[in-house]
């Protein structure tokens, strides 16, 4: 069973884009802004995949009109143009029929590409942590929750509930089943999900590629159906030009429904889910200006008090 990585990164960032303008000088999405040090988002979030399989399993969804912003630098892997947006659904299909027709026994990592985490190495063992808890219970889906720290109403929740089987209330990450998902909740159901010690849904992701495809065919049939299609295509494809492929992929997307994960698949397959709790990491999803000024706060507090303790 070989480990891949999936990385999201067709998102328009829409919310975020004046603010980009005045800080870029130009309306980037989010996931190609330099925020700190000299890397992308997306660049941060591929060096991590990196550090968990090989780089040439890592396959990378963008938007055809976003090849422009990825500079002269090849990122490792398969790079996947979308022509249009579908959503995340569609989003998430398309790497994992491209992953299912290579490599039908992979265990996959899925990534958000514009979500801030830090420190790097911390977060990478516990994905470790998830990969083996896929390979002990091939039929679960592992999501990982952020800690809140404030009754936040723009994020997914996640309410876990029992520990796995034969796992102790003791361990600190241990994997919960889940009980029930939230999107984006009322600010009054926020604080009630708040104050029961719900997580933060990151859409961060370990499963067996079979394990998803199966749920998709359950919870998402018309999306799926397409996809099988489609996966049937590929061999024949991957020998074809690059215009026949690109016409492939326009067909396909003409005829997909915009359909999104969480509320399509999530939502309704909580019994197949797992959730282990990021613990020690600082995560944010910056889809507000306010999130990536807090958190570059943290680090740059956490850096000062780290400079002060080896002085």
């Amino acid at each position: 069973m070989s480990d891949w990585a999936i990385v999201l990164a067709g998102g328009e960032g829409k919310r975020m884009r004046h603010w980009i303008r005045d800080q870029f000088g130009h309306p980037y999405p989010k996931q190609y802004c330099k925020f700190y040090g000299n890397r992308t988002m997306l660049e941060h979030t591929i060096d991590r995949a990196c550090q968990l399989v090989e780089p040439e399993h890592v396959v990378t969804v963008i938007r055809k009109r976003h090849r422009v912003f990825l500079g002269p630098d090849r990122l490792p892997g398969t790079i996947l143009e979308q022509p249009v947006s579908r959503d995340t659904g569609p989003g998430l299909l398309l790497p994992a029929a491209h992953i299912l027709a290579r490599d039908p026994d992979a265990l996959i990592h899925v990534f958000p590409a514009d979500h801030f985490i830090s420190p790097d190495d911390l977060f990478n063992l516990q994905m470790r942590r998830a990969a083996e808890i896929v390979r002990a219970n091939p039929d679960y889906l592992v999501l990982l929750g952020a800690q809140p720290n404030r009754p936040e109403s723009d994020y997914g929740w996640i309410q876990p509930g029992e520990p796995l089987d034969g796992w102790s209330e003791l361990v600190e990450d241990v994997p919960r089943k889940v009980l029930t998902f939230c999107e984006k909740p009322t600010q009054e159901m926020a604080e009630l999900l708040y104050a029961r010690h719900c997580l933060w849904n990151t859409l961060i992701i370990s499963c067996r590629i079979r394990k998803l495809w199966s749920l998709a065919s359950v919870y998402m049939p018309e999306v799926h159906r397409l996809f099988e299609l489609f996966v049937k295509q590929l061999p024949f494809l991957s020998g074809c030009p690059a215009a026949y492929q690109c016409q492939a992929l326009l067909n396909l997307y003409a005829l997909l429904p915009r359909t999104n994960l969480s509320y399509a698949l999530l939502n309704r397959a909580a019994r197949h889910c797992l959730v282990m709790p990021l613990t020690g990491i600082l995560w944010s999803d910056w889809g507000r200006p306010e999130r990536v000024n807090h958190s570059l706060g943290m680090v740059e507090s956490c850096v000062s008090a780290q400079l002060e303790l080896s002085t």
